[in-house]
């Protein structure tokens, strides 16, 4: 496995952005706990994410102007009336349908070496940006079957993601999408996709086609914020912030007090609060800087047409889930139910070592053993499905999880959560749950398994689908704490939504 550190030093990689190259890197092992930061990795034994340089290409292939036609009419898979809703999810769990209402319709295809590439849907509005696509070829590898470099009118997007979705052996659904916040856009877009390789085959495939902003269609709107407040080391701007049903975005700036060779701006990062002082569902969407400044983006998931204002806070110190250092491993610390509400009863920590399978190899996980750390009551009692649904699990100081229902299946044993309280929790901490029976037997995602869904983003619903279990078995089931963000007074930025 080539060194991912270097290209992370050079490439900006928000956490739920893959990238790939012609015959690189199919999978880096890592986990970025940190956007921003560019040098300090976390180690971890779960949820690694691929990373690597996208090539550009250099020719332009086919161009064409493409005009409004209702989706409605566009099949591009038989039987699937929009590959939003057939891919469903992106990789931080956020629905995809929600860009079907305000898609245009491309359906352009190049074919080239065997390998057949339709352009199929693009919504495009002043926040965000998701076309559609499919892949056709022979023996198709779903995890290397990704779109190239992305302009919009000469504008290379810095970062983007995609989701696949496998239809059959020679057929791939792609997703891909990006935050377009920092972009000014004009009415008119020419889009240009530039695809050099796929899987191991190489084109390119160069597509180029003009389109129309669905700003009226979404009624996206930009508030130009200008708000600055001196923080430490630089001066922070919140530059504007972008409102649409495709989602938010605050654009920030800030200047070092003076030169900064590390080039970090010391900001972990950001907690949005409403005007309840409730957080909302907010993360970074990327950021760069050099020796002098720096900008970046706070992606707030939440639907703020019904908030009157929210208050944004930088964050210095780390925060989120914890960890405890084994075998040079930071390995997450899981709370188990305890079959009562009273989270004072007595618990243990309890840590559960076992060698890696062959499946899980198979499958990516990069370490030898798995490793699992537990907080748990003392008594130990294990239930059935029956009794953990409706167990709550504190997993924070003001944060509680409840298992709202437990589907098991032949097939998946799916988890579902709802989670209450003024703390701040990822819905990706998800992606980490474990299902462990009597004999401390394992069940928990694979490397390639399902990823955590957000389910309702208001009401804070979130599920997982695990691989099947025995329904007659008695279990726990734990999921990561998480420690609070210090928030300091002096460095709250309020944003009035009303003018």
């Amino acid at each position: 496995m080539d060194n991912l550190d270097n290209i992370k030093d050079y490439v900006d990689i928000p956490n739920d952005i893959d990238l790939a190259i012609k015959k690189g890197i199919e999978r880096g092992r890592e986990e970025k706990k940190k956007s921003e930061s560019m040098v300090s990795l976390v180690k971890n034994k779960k949820v690694f994410k691929k990373a690597a340089i996208i090539a550009a290409a250099g020719v332009i292939g086919i161009i064409s102007v493409v005009g409004f036609i209702n989706p409605n009419v566009v099949k591009a898979i038989p039987g699937v009336q929009s590959i939003f809703k057939l891919v469903a999810y992106n990789q931080d769990g956020e629905t995809l349908s929600k860009f079907e209402k305000f898609s245009t319709s491309v359906n352009k295809t190049i074919e080239k070496n065997g390998i057949k590439v339709t352009i199929n849907e693009i919504t495009i509005d002043d926040n965000s940006l998701a076309i559609t696509s499919t892949v056709e070829g022979k023996n198709l590898n779903e995890n290397t079957t990704e779109m190239g470099q992305i302009n919009l009118n000469g504008q290379s997007l810095k970062s983007w993601g995609s989701k696949n979705k496998k239809i059959n052996d020679n057929e791939i659904a792609v997703v891909t999408y990006a935050n377009v916040s920092d972009i000014n856009l004009s009415d008119s877009i020419e889009v240009e996709m530039n695809t050099v390789w796929i899987s191991d085959v190489k084109g390119p495939w160069n597509f180029k086609f003009t389109v129309s902003k669905a700003d009226k269609q979404s009624n996206s709107k930009i508030i130009t914020l200008d708000k600055t407040i001196k923080i430490p080391n630089s001066t922070l701007k919140l530059d504007k912030l972008v409102i649409s049903p495709l989602g938010n975005t605050i654009n920030y700036s800030g200047v070092y007090d003076k030169e900064n060779p590390s080039m970090r701006d010391g900001i972990y990062s950001f907690l949005v609060l409403d005007d309840k002082g409730r957080t909302l569902e907010a993360k970074s969407s990327g950021s760069s800087s050099n020796k002098n400044k720096y900008e970046g983006k706070i992606q707030i998931d939440d639907d703020l047409s019904n908030i009157k204002s929210i208050t944004v806070v930088p964050i210095f110190k780390y925060w989120g889930t914890n960890y405890k250092k084994i075998e040079d491993l930071n390995c997450e610390i899981l709370q188990t139910t305890i079959n009562s509400e009273n989270f004072n009863l007595p618990q243990e920590e309890v840590t559960k070592t076992r060698p890696v399978t062959a499946e899980e190899k198979s499958k990516g996980y990069a370490l030898d053993d798995v490793i699992h750390i537990y907080n748990m009551d003392k008594t130990r009692e294990f239930v059935s499905l029956e009794k953990l649904t409706n167990q709550k699990i504190k997993v924070g100081k003001n944060i509680t999880a409840t298992i709202k229902n437990i589907e098991a299946t032949d097939k998946y044993t799916k988890l579902t959560f709802q989670f209450e309280g003024n703390g701040g929790y990822s819905p990706q901490n998800i992606n980490m749950a474990v299902i462990l029976d009597e004999n401390y037997k394992d069940t928990e995602r694979a490397e390639d398994g399902d990823l955590a869904v957000q389910e309702d983003i208001k009401d804070r619903i979130v599920s997982i689908k695990l691989p099947p279990i025995d329904k007659t078995k008695k279990y726990k089931i734990a999921i990561p704490t998480v420690n609070e963000p210090e928030i300091l007074d002096q460095y709250k930025v309020k944003i009035d939504l009303e003018k």
